[in-house]
């Protein structure tokens, strides 16, 4: 990863992967996994870096009742052992998705930056 590194982007970049797969009907595993992917080719993270800063995404996606766009559910007569599948809370237009990506900047900005900075001072001590 170069030594410059434009957080707001890879905020929209996530998102933008988010919304899309969420319109697939796919599991959460899958939706997780096709996330991942996308960033990690994207950004020239490893899949377990990414798992490690996941969490304020799917806090801000799925929890948050006053942002979120995203829920989870089980569709009808599948089963004990249905999986979790991802969907959009209802039609998401560029100002939810603007009205997101600031709310992920303002709270969780610093938590990312740290992290991110932690994956880079990894790879330095790796390669040296």
């Amino acid at each position: 990863m170069n030594n410059y590194f434009n957080l707001d982007f890879f905020i929209e970049s996530y998102l933008l992967a988010a919304f899309e797969y969420a319109g697939q009907n796919l599991s959460l595993e899958t939706f997780d996994c096709k996330v991942r992917q996308k960033l990690c080719s994207s950004f020239n993270f490893l899949e377990k870096e990414i798992i490690q800063i996941h969490h304020p995404f799917h806090w801000v996606l799925f929890c948050d009742k006053e942002i979120s766009l995203l829920e989870l559910f089980v569709e009808d007569n599948s089963g004990e052992n249905a999986p979790l599948k991802v969907r959009t809370r209802k039609r998401i237009c560029s100002g939810d998705k603007e009205r997101v990506a600031h709310y992920l900047n303002e709270n969780y900005s610093s938590y990312l930056e740290n992290r991110i900075r932690e994956f880079n001072l990894n790879t330095l001590h790796e390669t040296a």
